[in-house]
């Protein structure tokens, strides 16, 4: 008959090493992990407190270690965070136009990862816990893994569309052709011109392609405001970032036009033929 000495706790009877059942001995006397710790963390020494406070190959190797090592729910969960991590510094990218240093990326799921480790798999192979209390509705693998990709997916899309988006309010990425009034205004400025210098300019502006030919070179060209009032028509090449700005001067029909560049002053322009 076995003396109560010899009798074995939960932890004893375990398929893990040496190693782990002493760290789980450790939680169970450090007591419940909370918002600030453990409860009872005061009763730990410096050496038995990192050996459960911080797991180096779980801050390495993140959600994968949870993987390895079966806690695949968690797992999941804790991937997915990091993909909302990652969402929200590029966010934080964009609006302070900057680029951050990647590791910056890492850090916050890996520092999470380390620090519940230890206690998770304690929580794992001792209490048979495969979800944190908060979120229990993902104690099911695949809600888990469902949860993963969509926070790999959904933040993909947003960046996606809010690039194409904030591409399509750049100046000049829309022809407002279709919505503006002004179509005759830029029939009237299509044609040959020739500035002071004796230097060819054709404007075509009234085709579906737009486009300005300067001494043979040819620009397309996007039409970004038309303004009848002061018979002007602001455009945008699409081989740089300026304003190109086409101004009636004088009150005649085919009178000289005033060809400017980010309100640069370029020259005159006069009527020589039409296309």
């Amino acid at each position: 008959m076995m003396g109560a000495g010899s009798e074995k706790g939960p932890i004893d009877v375990l398929n893990v090493s040496e190693t782990w059942k002493k760290r789980f001995r450790i939680i169970e006397k450090a007591g419940n992990i909370g918002a600030f710790g453990y409860r009872n963390g005061s009763q730990l020494d410096l050496s038995e407190r990192f050996s459960v406070g911080f797991s180096v190959l779980a801050f390495f190797f993140g959600p994968f270690y949870y993987f390895f090592k079966g806690m695949h729910q968690k797992g999941f969960v804790l991937l997915g965070s990091g993909f909302l991590f990652s969402f929200v510094f590029a966010l934080v990218e964009i609006l302070i136009n900057k680029t951050l240093p990647p590791f910056l990326y890492y850090i916050p799921t890996a520092a999470l990862c380390a620090s519940l480790a230890s206690y998770d798999y304690y929580m794992f192979k001792v209490k048979l816990v495969t979800m944190w209390e908060p979120f229990r509705p993902f104690r099911q693998v695949w809600v888990a893994a469902t949860f993963a990709l969509a926070c790999l997916v959904l933040p993909i899309a947003t960046l996606t569309l809010g690039e194409k988006a904030l591409s399509n309010f750049q100046m000049g990425s829309i022809s407002f052709d279709g919505i503006l009034p002004g179509g005759d205004l830029q029939a009237e400025f299509s044609g040959v011109w020739r500035d002071d210098e004796g230097t060819i300019v054709e404007i075509s502006l009234d085709n579906e392609v737009k486009q300005i030919t300067i001494a043979q070179q040819t620009v397309q060209v996007q039409i970004r405001k038309v303004e009848k009032a002061d018979r002007t028509i602001l455009m945008k090449p699409d081989t740089a970032n300026q304003v190109w700005t086409l101004r009636q001067l004088g009150d005649g029909e085919r009178s000289s036009l005033n060809l400017s560049i980010n309100d640069r002053f370029e020259g005159y322009l006069t009527f020589v033929r039409p296309l």
